[in-house]
């Protein structure tokens, strides 16, 4: 079978299909390539967009040398002789250029960094196209000087040239590629296939190099790379099938940012119905121990925490803290209330000191935490918000929120809302307590 499929690509038939074959191939992946460049030049992240803007333009360059070599090899049809003259070493040619466009566009150390990768490819397709006129001159010489009528090009010293630096630039492609997945920077089927194709190219050209060498037999027509053109067949639908991967991959990644996004505003719509039915029972009641009981509750369910309490200062100016409610539905009955020093309990100073709320959203066993989380009935400590109930620019209390049964660390919309609950409980022990002067007021003047 593969005797037969070098035979075809060595017949003047056979390089038709060839030729045809790799163009159609080449303009698949530039429709996939601007595809995916449209789709993600307003709406996607920068490296997306940079990938394929610089896949789509680095295929339609090399459809563009494709072209060029079709109407080269047009022009010289009506000449046998001109052909053999302008053709071989511009095939050469061009494909070192291409190759140059490939490694732009698939490995990533040369497509994230565009002045490297823009000085490199203008040195690259200069030194070729200035190597073609020189080389074609040349060749052009032994042609007239050669007693055949169509001499090889394979057998001339110009192909080792070709070859070598051909070998040279799938070589570095490979190790480039090769590194980035090593350290997990490219690790995808995308990067896979990249690198798969690119030993597909050098095999072709290493093969091809064993025919020039002698190790293996010489090709049924003169000037035809047959070998490489078989790495070209395997390798470049590889790259446009590397190119649908990416495009797949970036699919996915874009659905799961949306159902991130839609995830968020289901929490986002959650919090907005728990704190309208947490401020309605909060401002419920006017006895302040009602007050104070509804709020944990409402605090502790809106959050789905599992405990949560109100402690505050006994006196604006005292160094003592109640527990005045708490919240635990896994602990049987209502729980004391219990006084401790502030002293004892750096967090909770250093959030009525500064009027600031304090987040701890991982499991920190240090002896405050646990005489806190004890005193709210868990035996576990775990994230914690403590909020300031804030009046007349000084803080009088604070809320507490935590999850020391489950472990689960609070979100930022959780700790907004916590934020806003507190600010409604402020409220409404400030509401509970001038409806208790009033009474009591009341009560003396009756």
């Amino acid at each position: 079978m593969l005797s037969g499929a070098l035979g075809l690509l060595s017949t003047q038939s056979g390089s038709l299909i060839y030729h045809l074959i790799i163009l159609l191939v080449i303009e698949a992946g530039l429709a996939i390539a601007w595809g995916q460049w449209r789709r993600s030049r307003d709406a996607w992240p920068t490296g997306v967009t940079v990938q394929a803007r610089t896949q789509f333009l680095a295929l339609a360059g090399v459809v563009g040398l494709r072209v060029l070599l079709v109407i080269a090899a047009l022009i010289a049809r009506g000449s046998p002789r001109m052909a053999v003259i302008w053709i071989p070493p511009m095939e050469r040619a061009l494909d070192v250029i291409s190759l140059g466009l490939l490694a732009w566009a698939f490995v990533p150390l040369l497509r994230d960094r565009t002045a490297l990768s823009i000085s490199l490819l203008t040195i690259n397709t200069l030194a070729a196209g200035v190597l073609y006129l020189i080389l074609t001159v040349a060749w052009g010489n032994q042609v007239a000087q050669s007693d055949a009528f169509f001499p090889d090009y394979n057998s001339s010293g110009q192909e080792w040239l070709w070859v070598i630096w051909q070998i040279a630039i799938v070589t570095a492609a490979i190790v480039a590629l090769a590194e980035d997945l090593s350290a997990d920077a490219f690790r995808s089927e995308e990067g896979t296939l990249s690198l798969v194709a690119f030993g597909a190219l050098f095999l072709g050209y290493l093969l091809h190099l064993f025919v020039l060498i002698g190790i293996l037999p010489p090709y049924q027509l003169p000037n035809i790379a047959t070998w490489t053109r078989l790495g070209r067949l395997i390798a470049y639908p590889m790259f446009v099938f590397s190119i649908y991967q990416g495009t797949i991959a970036s699919l996915s990644s874009k659905s799961e940012e949306l159902e991130d996004r839609s995830q968020t505003s289901m929490e986002q719509i959650k919090g907005l119905v728990n704190l309208f039915e947490a401020s309605r029972k909060i401002g419920h009641s006017l006895e302040l121990q009602d007050v104070l009981e509804g709020s944990t509750q409402s605090l502790g369910q809106a959050l789905n925490a599992d405990q949560s309490a109100i402690a505050l200062l006994e006196g604006r100016q005292s160094g003592q803290m109640r527990l005045v409610s708490i919240y635990n539905p896994t602990r049987q009955g209502r729980g004391e209330a219990v006084s401790f020093p502030v002293n004892e309990q750096q967090a909770i100073k250093h959030v009525l000191n500064r009027a600031r709320e304090v987040q701890i959203n991982k499991r920190e066993d240090n002896p405050e935490l646990r005489i806190l989380f004890s005193l709210m009935g868990s035996a576990q400590t775990g994230p914690l918000i403590i909020q300031p109930l804030v009046h007349d620019d000084s803080a009088f209390g604070v809320l507490l929120v935590g999850n020391g049964t489950s472990g689960r660390p609070f979100t930022a919309s959780e700790n907004q809302l916590s934020r806003t609950l507190a600010e409604q409980v402020t409220a409404a022990i400030e509401n509970a307590r001038e409806y208790q002067s009033l009474e009591t007021k009341a009560q003396q003047l009756a």
